[in-house]
C-alpha cells in the first residue's frame, strides 16, 4: 500500500489533543514575563543603567519568545482542529456520493431487490 492509500484520522483524539493545545496557550506564564524592568539605578553605580539595559533587552526578548510560541501552537492546534473537520466533511461527500449513485439505489438498471443467485430468506410453502 502506498503513503496515500489509506486514511484512518482519529477525529475524537485529533480534537482532544486541539482542545489541550489550545488551554496551554490560555495561560500566560506569570513571573519574570509580567514584570516591568525599573529604570537605572539613580545616583547608584555607572553599571547599574547597562545591566538594566540588559535587563530590560532580555526581558523583552523572552517575552517576544514566549508570544510566538504561542502563536504556533494555537496555528498548530487550529490546523489539526480543520484537518479532523476536513476529514470528517470529506468522509461524509464520499458516503454521499456512494448512496447517491443510481447504480447503488437499483434506479434506471433493471436490477432486482435481491440477486436471483440468492436462495429464498423464507422457506417457500409446497
Amino acid at each position: 500500500m502506498g503513503l496515500g492509500d489509506v486514511t484512518d484520522a482519529d477525529t475524537t483524539a485529533m480534537e482532544v489533543f486541539s482542545q489541550r493545545v489550545l488551554a496551554l496557550v490560555e495561560e500566560v506564564p506569570g513571573g519574570a514575563l509580567r514584570r516591568v524592568v525599573d529604570p537605572p539605578c539613580a545616583g547608584g553605580i555607572d553599571e547599574c543603567k547597562y545591566f538594566t539595559g540588559v535587563d530590560a533587552e532580555v526581558t523583552k526578548n523572552l517575552q517576544q519568545f514566549i508570544t510566538d510560541v504561542r502563536y504556533g501552537f494555537s496555528a498548530y492546534a487550529q490546523f489539526v482542529r480543520n484537518e479532523g473537520v476536513k476529514y470528517l466533511q470529506a468522509a461524509e461527500a464520499g458516503k454521499r456520493a456512494i448512496l447517491d449513485n443510481d447504480l447503488a439505489k437499483r434506479r434506471d438498471a433493471n436490477l432486482p431487490a435481491i440477486a436471483p443467485e440468492f436462495p429464498p430468506a423464507v422457506a417457500q410453502p409446497k
